[in-house]
């Protein structure tokens, strides 16, 4: 019949459209709980990341609040970090000054102490010859008359008080050396108790 109609193979070609049409609406109704599928998922998905969100917005706020008191407490640090790098040179100077100052003390007092000594045995064996000169004159001529004995005998006396004197003098001299030395020391204690004092009020300011 088709060749008479003239449409030979028809048939086959209706039926096989027909088939292809059917794979079509199955692969269409596929496609289709697919994509509901799909589109339930991404719904999920946006819910739950929008229940993440309201649940860390407090801690979100928080963490900006922690951020910016960081941010201050930083540069609170940098200020202190550059005040303290300013006092620490100035009592490295201050440190190394005084380093200096004790040494050239401690030089003079070598020398003051030096002097002391050289001076006070010089004095004490002036003092020894004379007074053993005194006595020994005395001895000489203490029958040499009375009125002369007298005189020497006061002569000899007054040398002796003057070289017990002059050795008060020396000892007293020698205390005032170390008592200088102490006040010396104290002052030096004491100013750098001053400069500690000072550097620990900027430090608070």
């Amino acid at each position: 019949m088709e060749a008479k109609a003239g449409v030979p193979g028809f048939t086959d070609a209706a039926t096989t459209l027909q088939e292809v049409s059917e794979v079509k609406s199955s692969v269409d109704a596929e496609k289709g709980e697919a994509l509901e599928e799909i589109s339930g998922l991404i719904a999920n998905i946006h819910a739950q990341i929008k229940e993440r969100k309201t649940r860390l917005a407090p801690r979100i706020k928080e963490l900006r609040t922690v951020r910016g008191e960081f941010q201050e407490l930083e540069q609170e640090h940098t200020q202190r970090k550059v005040r303290y790098d300013e006092e620490s040179a100035v009592h490295e100077t201050t440190r190394a000054k005084i380093a200096t100052d004790v040494v050239q003390a401690r030089r003079e007092v070598g020398r003051d102490e030096s002097r002391y000594h050289y001076l006070g045995a010089m004095m004490s064996v002036r003092l020894d010859s004379d007074v053993r000169r005194l006595g020994e004159e005395k001895q000489r001529i203490r029958s040499g008359g009375t009125e002369r004995w007298r005189q020497l005998d006061c002569l000899y006396r007054g040398a002796e008080e003057g070289a017990s004197h002059s050795r008060g003098r020396l000892k007293a001299c020698q205390g005032s050396v170390h008592q200088g030395q102490g006040l010396r020391g104290q002052r030096r204690r004491a100013a750098g108790h001053d400069r500690r004092a000072g550097a620990a009020g900027a430090g608070q300011k």
